[in-house]
């Protein structure tokens, strides 16, 4: 899988979960979802680096969280 098909997927994965642009999410809840979906290991750390660097997701206010950004969920709730 490649980074930017694993950071689809992942930003996918938090559309279906519901979350929220700008509402902080735990790291560890969001890898058991990834997981889930069979994004893990290196595929699941290319594709948050991937994220982040696109500006889908950015680092929460807390350690250990994180948010989606406007343009992660445009991404994640497109269906393509």
């Amino acid at each position: 899988m490649s980074p930017e098909q694993g950071a689809r997927l992942f930003v996918k994965i938090l559309a279906e979960r519901n979350c929220e642009v700008g509402v902080p999410v735990q790291n560890a809840i969001a890898q058991v979802w990834a997981v889930e979906a069979g994004l893990d290991g290196s595929d699941l750390d290319e594709a948050l680096k991937f994220a982040g660097e696109k500006g889908w997701i950015e680092d929460g206010d807390r350690e250990g969280t994180f948010k989606l950004k406007q343009a992660g969920y445009t991404v994640g709730n497109t269906n393509d």
